[in-house]
């Protein structure tokens, strides 16, 4: 807890944007509003007064701020806990996002009145009841903020605890939520890159992308950092079935310490795998028979470029481990099995 609360900042993003809707009133459609039940039952909802397309722009420039916000950081007291010394290089991407979310309004307000009237054409049998309700040019200026403030996080105290007063109770837990992120972020790219169809080699570039983030948070826990050295020796093996296997190993939070410290004990993820600290209990196949069909479903799996591997491979790991877990199985003749069969 204190590295976050000595090392942590705390940034808020404060980002507004014009929705284009307006509340659909009664007097909209008095046509039919003596058939409508009171407001006390329903609601009207909304109307669009202006072109949904001409701020889409909007919607992008701020998912890819929070974005960026979750690539540094994590959620926390509505703001993004961030490592102070990477608090710079946060801001500097926040900025090049702000230069075009300026552009952008600008670009909005030049062009307001041209686009309006367009869709009032477009849209003529109701044209009046759009027009009431749109803002004019200065009052649209006021309906957009891009902006953010940093804050360090310093709890209060003095005095009793409250029980409403969850501050610390989240400080606290913020170890255990990143590992938590870390596992479901593991468990999306194992669905993404390898369930149900072939993957290629740029799923290490999301494996990559994680291992970043892990380094980001590393000021939170050591497990944040383990993580971050177990994702990038996987990017370094550039072996599909390492990183399969590796990834479904990690996306379970509950084992996911245990499989780091199993990793940094065994020196590396392909010494790891290696030994087979995670394998299954050994069945009473011998080991001719566990390569045959581990063979069987390689050939089954790929049959097309090497760049190319499917999830089924991951089974293909399994049978090598099991091979490796019995007594009567050699390094040098596991070693040759798996070598033969272009996994490591």
């Amino acid at each position: 807890m204190n590295n976050i609360i000595n090392d942590g900042v705390l940034l808020h993003l404060d980002i507004s944007i014009w929705t284009g809707k307006a509340r659909l009133m009664r007097s909209d459609v008095p046509q039919a509003a003596d058939k409508l039940p009171s407001e006390e039952l329903i609601s009207l909802g909304s109307k669009k007064i202006f072109d949904p397309e001409k701020l889409r722009a909007f919607g992008t420039l701020k998912s890819r701020a929070v974005r960026t916000c979750e690539q540094y950081g994590s959620r926390l007291m509505g703001g993004y806990l961030v490592d102070g010394t990477k608090l710079a290089e946060l801001e500097a991407e926040l900025d090049v996002i702000q230069t075009e979310w300026e552009q952008a309004v600008g670009n909005l307000v030049n062009d307001y009145d041209v686009a309006a009237a367009e869709w009032l054409k477009e849209h003529a049998e109701w044209a009046q009841m759009l027009r009431q309700s749109l803002p004019t040019p200065p009052e649209l200026l006021r309906k957009y903020n891009f902006s953010w403030q940093t804050y360090k996080i310093e709890p209060v105290m003095a005095g009793p605890m409250h029980v409403g007063n969850t501050t610390e109770q989240e400080i606290q837990s913020m170890p255990d939520k990143i590992l938590a992120e870390v596992a479901e972020e593991c468990q999306n790219i194992y669905n993404v890159s390898f369930a149900g169809g072939r993957a290629t080699r740029r799923a290490f570039n999301a494996i990559a992308k994680l291992a970043d983030r892990c380094e980001a948070l590393s000021f939170t826990s050591p497990y944040a950092a383990q993580a971050c050295t177990v994702l990038r020796d996987v990017v370094n093996t550039e072996s599909l079935p390492t990183a399969a296997f590796t990834l479904q190993s990690m996306s379970d939070v509950a084992k996911l310490q245990t499989v780091l410290d199993a990793v940094q004990q065994a020196g590396s993820v392909s010494d790891w795998a290696f030994l087979g600290s995670q394998a299954a209990e050994p069945e009473k196949s011998s080991l001719g028979e566990l390569i045959a069909k581990a063979q069987a479903d390689y050939v089954e799996a790929v049959g097309t470029p090497q760049e190319k591997t499917t999830l089924s491979t991951v089974s293909l790991v399994a049978a090598a481990q099991e091979a490796l877990a019995k007594p009567a199985a050699t390094e040098p003749e596991t070693s040759g099995v798996l070598d033969s069969l272009g996994l490591w």
